[in-house]
């Protein structure tokens, strides 16, 4: 049924992108029916790289382990040979400070703690996009690189429809796993009465050839609460130009923006 009302409303609705980029899918839904509330763009069944909004079921994974105890702990000190180049990211960093500054070193370090096998396993049972952490052939990075726009693949309607099954407490984790990684992320104003709650990820398109260009894709997943309402959202953007500030942020300003008009 989600499926056939993402179809039904394609075929209404072409994107307008953020500035200096189009829309590949805009896509927002009620959590609880699955019904299709607002889409643009035409490629919504398309994969992308998940960027950094592999984050989110990075921290399901990582709760539900035990390695992340709660958004504040555990508190990870900085190391120089993590060799972070922003400044934000070279600080103590917990889960909810990771999330919210979207520090890679973070998500490598708890990537490590699980190990090969154990963090394969667990994205394959989250059923998260293809669930594919191989990384680039040959390379042998899945552990640090799968989900920047490698192996690991997934559809804006894949991302919405991830989001809803966390949201009803279908997937395999345990609840606590959920509460912990949902007050860990970052949280924004919508208008009128909406807390919007959600990841972006910045990530490099791949060319013709098949390399990554210099072209940016923005994504920016979560959902919406307002007076008992949720609805799932996934909007992915894709640069027309090199050479634009980060695509997710943009990507997410957009949304915020449009959001209350979007939601009634």
């Amino acid at each position: 049924m989600f499926r056939l009302l993402l179809i039904l409303a394609l075929a209404m609705a072409l994107g307008t992108g953020t500035a200096a980029a189009k829309t590949r899918c805009l896509l927002v839904a009620d959590a609880a029916s699955g019904s299709v509330v607002h889409s643009e763009g035409t490629q919504c069944e398309e994969t992308m790289g998940p960027a950094s909004t592999f984050k989110l079921p990075l921290a399901l994974i990582g709760f539900e382990a035990g390695i992340l105890a709660d958004p504040e702990h555990p508190a990870w000190p900085y190391k120089k040979s993590y060799e972070a180049l922003r400044a934000v990211d070279r600080e103590t960093t917990t889960p909810r400070r990771w999330l919210t500054e979207s520090v890679i070193w973070f998500s490598r370090q708890l990537v490590a703690e699980l190990g090969e096998e154990r963090f394969a396993a667990a994205v394959r049972e989250l059923r998260y996009g293809n669930g594919d952490v191989g990384g680039d052939a040959g390379a042998n990075n899945g552990m640090t690189h799968s989900w920047l726009n490698s192996s690991l693949q997934i559809t804006p309607l894949e991302h919405a429809g991830f989001i809803r099954r966390m949201l009803l407490g279908e997937l395999a984790v345990s609840r606590e796993a959920v509460e912990h990684t949902i007050a860990s992320l970052p949280r924004f104003e919508g208008g009128a009465g909406w807390q919007i709650i959600g990841k972006t990820g910045t990530g490099y398109v791949r060319e013709a050839n098949g390399r990554l260009g210099k072209r940016q894709f923005g994504w920016f997943v979560g959902f919406g609460q307002r007076e008992g309402r949720t609805l799932v959202f996934a909007y992915l953007s894709e640069d027309e130009k090199p050479g634009q500030s980060a695509a997710g942020p943009r990507t997410r300003d957009d949304l915020l923006k449009r959001w209350a008009g979007i939601a009634e």
